[in-house]
């Protein structure tokens, strides 16, 4: 918690214009900095704080469900309430959002159901890459389980995915790759058989360490 990890993809999703630095995508550098450019340039994020930023709490579950893809649903000027719809039934089947209709409120589903919402809007958006910033927090154990099935699913068809979480034990089971930060600075990477609790706790003990005898080093050079 507060290495910095939210505020770099947030950068990347142009959050803050005010960031420097490149990105490739597929080994294509993208271009512009807009978050509408990273969006059609694939690119979406589903952000941490699920009822801040993530739902629209004033509408309805199917609107929510759709709000990321409309243009997909359009005909001629008109939104084709029919095309919307079915859109919207088969992906509450897919992704076994538990709802009674599409018609209700968003905020009456349970925090589980409303993650798999949030998730579903950017999935229809067809990414190529998704961001999933703390995806299981405030979940119970259940919801949490089928989320982190449904990765591994997105996972094998091909979708790339950063997975973003201070639970450990999650990164462990559903990383490829594994980055530490530590105040906004990568400082340890693991991949394959190196990914386990014991080498990511010694990742980040070991910056830990390093920072706190920086620190040490520069009070005494105040001091001399």
């Amino acid at each position: 918690m507060g290495a910095g990890r939210t505020e770099l993809f947030e950068c990347l999703m142009g959050l803050h214009p005010e960031a420097s630095g490149s990105i490739r995508l597929n080994a294509i550098l993208l271009g512009g900095a807009a978050i509408a450019e990273r969006i059609e340039q694939g690119i979406t994020l589903v952000p941490e704080d699920r009822q801040r930023l993530g739902l629209v709490q004033q509408l309805t579950v199917g609107q929510n469900l759709t709000l990321a893809s409309l243009r997909r649903y359009l005909s001629w000027f008109w939104l084709s309430d029919r095309r919307e719809n079915e859109s919207v039934s088969m992906i509450i089947r897919e992704l076994e959002i538990k709802a009674r209709n599409a018609s209700q409120p968003i905020t009456s589903l349970s925090g589980g159901n409303q993650q798999k919402a949030v998730l579903a809007r950017w999935l229809a958006s067809q990414p190529r890459l998704l961001i999933l910033d703390e995806p299981t927090r405030g979940i119970d154990i259940g919801a949490k389980a089928e989320i982190e099935k449904l990765i591994a699913k997105l996972c094998a068809e091909g979708m790339a995915i950063v997975f973003i979480s201070s639970e450990l034990d999650e990164v462990v089971r559903d990383s490829h790759r594994v980055v530490v930060l530590r105040d906004r600075k990568k400082v340890g990477e693991l991949t394959g058989d190196e990914i386990d609790l014991a080498a990511i706790m010694k990742t980040i003990a070991g910056a830990a360490s390093e920072c706190r005898m920086s620190n040490v080093e520069c009070r005494r050079s105040k001091v001399e």
